[in-house]
């Protein structure tokens, strides 16, 4: 069964719980709520669909509030529950907006990850740098790989009776070293924003956020690591 949850793109300014909005506009967001709890719209500047997973019908009718722009004009639909947000849609005005406040969100999750990173006191050989994207998803984070863990893994190698000559290759693999040391950006909040976004200018927004939150951690912690003789930071696209 598909439930419904229409939201005015026009209201008054301010915040509001979504049971405060009344359904009397004719011009509105639709979201549908469907089956495993998977809830979707379509953006209404290009069309696209946007799917958004572990969304509950509770929580769309106990914790969703609507913000609506000085000019009563839709701004965002979020989940709050207690200090948790959760956006679920943002509407831009143009695209100088959408791009700046895409930007603004990049260079803010570099600061996040970047202070995580710089609170390692370690002796560190790695600092990886990654990303993945496509039509439905991005994922941006940094690891940082110890001395320690990257003589961890030469040592599991000789243990395994294998030569040392692959050595150089597998220590600069994100993927062998320890996954607790990679931090991850807000990927929901950015991915619903890229999503939101006008499809002509998506693609050069995505790329600007890896740009932007790459040079940005560079330039903010490298300088600042205990870093070891032969430290290497390696940027690399996963798939």
């Amino acid at each position: 069964m598909i439930i419904e949850f229409k939201i005015p793109f026009l209201f008054k300014a301010g915040k509001f719980h979504y049971s405060e909005l009344g359904e009397n506009s004719e011009n509105v967001l639709t979201l549908f709520h469907g089956q495993f709890n998977i809830l979707s719209y379509y953006t209404p500047n290009s069309n696209t669909e946007v799917r958004l997973y572990d969304v509950s019908e509770q929580s769309l009718k106990n914790d969703m509030y609507v913000t609506y722009n000085h000019s009563g004009i839709l701004k965002y639909v979020e989940l709050l529950h207690g200090d948790e947000v959760r956006l679920l849609f943002i509407n831009y005005l143009d695209e100088n907006e959408a791009k700046s406040e895409i930007l603004d969100f990049a260079e803010q999750s570099a600061d996040i990850i970047s202070n995580k990173l710089l609170q390692c006191k370690d002796l560190v050989a790695r600092l990886f740098i990654e990303y993945y994207k496509d039509y439905e998803g991005f994922d941006f984070a940094a690891k940082i790989g110890t001395v320690k863990d990257k003589q961890a893994i030469i040592d599991s190698l000789i243990e395994k009776s294998q030569q040392c000559g692959p050595e150089k290759t597998v220590v600069d693999n994100s993927g062998d070293y320890p996954n607790e040391n990679r931090i991850a950006c807000d990927r929901h909040t950015i991915e619903i924003m890229l999503f939101c976004s006008p499809v002509e200018i998506r693609n050069d927004l995505l790329d600007m956020v890896i740009s932007v939150m790459t040079d940005n951690i560079k330039n903010k912690v490298i300088d600042r690591l205990n870093k070891s003789d032969d430290f290497k930071c390696i940027v690399s696209e996963y798939d």
